[in-house]
């Protein structure tokens, strides 16, 4: 064929926080729009649980550190921990996540705290203290 190219023009998509934090944009911050709630629900497949565990702790930092934090963080990360803890309402990732707070943020004390706010009321809305 006069013109073609052996050479595709698909890209692929990298699956990590800075993709989970276009796909807030895309969805508006809107927890159970597309491709938003599709991109949530991927942290939580089997395959490497333990690198999607630490994508989830990257974008959850990265809901708190943003120059200018969206109205709409909050529940995006109240959906991130219901999808971390699943569908047995197991808290112990949550609790991991709680537990890596200072590491993730570092010396961003305010994002710390408004983080760590977050998981305090997720866990205490479920009757967790």
């Amino acid at each position: 064929m006069r013109g073609s190219s052996s050479r595709t023009s698909y890209f692929a998509s990298y699956f990590n926080e800075i993709t989970i934090m276009a796909a807030c944009r895309v969805a508006d911050w809107d927890p159970q729009a597309w491709p938003l709630k599709q991109a949530i629900e991927g942290l939580i497949e089997d395959i490497d649980p333990d690198a999607k565990f630490w994508i989830a702790a990257k974008f959850f930092r990265n809901l708190f550190i943003s120059q200018v934090v969206h109205a709409g963080h909050e529940n995006v990360a109240r959906a991130l921990l219901t999808q971390l803890a699943g569908s047995s309402h197991d808290v112990a990732k949550v609790r991991t996540l709680q537990r890596l707070l200072p590491k993730l943020f570092g010396c961003d004390v305010m994002a710390d705290r408004a983080a760590g706010n977050s998981i305090r009321a997720w866990l205490q809305a479920r009757g967790y203290s």
